[in-house]
């Protein structure tokens, strides 16, 4: 018997998107600050600018969702 019961694709969906949303943007940021060493950017304020990047930005898909 399936344990998950009736859990339809968008509902799983927006239960992993506040997880992955701030990966993405700490990868993100990560990714920048190797793109462009002329920045002179420290590392790690650029991967904390990503993640709470991708943190707003699930907030923000999260209360744009009708229905929830």
């Amino acid at each position: 018997m399936d344990e998950r019961g009736d859990i339809s694709v968008r509902d799983r969906v927006l239960s992993w998107l506040p997880y992955a949303l701030p990966v993405l943007g700490g990868f993100l940021g990560m990714l920048w600050v190797q793109m462009n060493p002329a920045a002179q950017l420290n590392p790690v304020v650029a991967v904390v600018l990503g993640v709470v990047a991708g943190r707003l930005l699930s907030v923000l898909v999260l209360r744009l969702v009708p229905g929830r």
